[in-house]
């Protein structure tokens, strides 16, 4: 019997298979967004397309400064976040409306609105 790497079968007879993605070191988004521990947006898109559905709702309990909520509208799910630091929770908004914390637009975070 073939066997995929990274694929265990457990005792159920489900299976399990772990992939990891390595990205930039956020550098950037941390820049532009103020949150310390900001994760890649692609690392995150590519979660929720591996595990959701167009029209899916996605929850982040913890949203920080928004990466999985934009990441959920970008590949066309809905999203609920919440966020308990009031900054943080500003800063997720205006990421969702295309703004970084320079005040400044970024139409690609905002594209696929229409």
């Amino acid at each position: 019997m073939f066997r995929e790497k990274g694929v265990c079968l457990l005792n159920d007879g489900y299976e399990l298979k772990h992939k990891y993605y390595i990205s930039s070191t956020n550098k950037d988004d941390k820049d532009d967004y103020l949150h310390p521990t900001i994760k890649p947006i692609e690392f995150v898109e590519k979660h929720i397309a591996h595990s959701t559905q167009v029209g899916d709702i996605v929850f982040d309990p913890f949203l920080g400064s928004g990466t999985t909520a934009l990441a959920a509208k970008h590949l066309g799910r809905k999203y609920i976040g919440f966020e308990i630091n009031e900054t943080y929770y500003k800063i997720a908004v205006d990421r969702l409306q295309g703004i970084n914390q320079k005040g400044e637009m970024n139409l690609f975070d905002i594209m696929g609105d229409e």
